[in-house]
C-alpha cells in the first residue's frame, strides 16, 4: 500500500509528456476547429438573433399598417355609410314631393273636371227649367205666342235668383 501512496518519477514523467503531447495534438488539430466552430456558432446566434429582431420589427411595422388601414377603412365606410344615407333621405323627400305634387295635380284636375260637370249640369237643369216652363207658361197663357221672348224673360229671372243665391 505503500506503494501506491508514494510517487513514482518515471510515471510522472511519462504521464506529463503524455498528457504535454495530448495537448499539443488537441491545440493543432482540434483546438482551433473547436474555437472556430464555437464562434461560428456565435455568429450565427448572434445573426439569428438579429433576423428575429428584424423580423419583430418588421411585424409590428406591418401591423402597425394594418392597424392604420383597418382605421382608414373603418372611416371610410362610416363616410360612405352616412353619405348614402343622406343620399337616400334627399330621394325619399324627392319621391314624396313628386307624389304630393302628383296628387295635387289629380286633385285640382278632378276638381276642375268636377267643377266643369258641375256647370254643365247646372246649364242643362237652367234649359230644363226653362223649357218646362215654357211649356207650362203657354199651356196656361194661351193669350202670348212668342215663346223666344218668353224664354228671354224666364232666362233673366234665373240669373237674378241665381245671384240671389250666390
Amino acid at each position: 500500500m505503500d506503494k501506491l501512496l508514494s510517487p513514482d518519477f518515471g510515471l510522472m514523467f511519462w504521464t506529463i509528456i503524455n498528457f504535454l503531447l495530448l495537448a499539443v495534438l488537441l491545440g493543432a488539430f482540434a483546438w482551433e476547429p473547436m474555437l472556430k466552430m464555437l464562434e461560428e456558432r456565435e455568429h450565427k446566434i448572434a445573426d439569428d438573433k438579429a433576423q428575429a429582431e428584424a423580423a419583430r420589427a418588421g411585424a409590428e411595422k406591418i401591423k402597425a399598417e394594418l392597424e392604420e388601414k383597418l382605421k382608414n377603412i373603418s372611416s371610410e365606410a362610416e363616410s360612405k355609410m352616412r353619405s348614402a344615407l343622406a343620399l337616400a333621405g334627399t330621394q325619399r323627400d324627392a319621391i314624396l314631393k313628386e307624389a304630393k305634387d302628383n296628387a295635387a295635380g289629380i286633385l285640382k284636375a278632378g276638381s276642375a273636371q268636377l267643377e266643369a260637370e258641375k256647370e254643365k249640369a247646372i246649364r242643362e237643369a237652367q234649359k230644363e227649367i226653362v223649357n218646362l216652363t215654357l211649356l207650362v207658361s203657354g199651356k196656361f197663357m194661351s193669350q202670348t205666342n212668342n215663346k223666344d221672348a218668353d224664354a228671354e224673360k224666364i232666362n233673366a229671372l234665373l240669373k237674378e235668383i241665381e245671384k240671389g243665391h250666390s
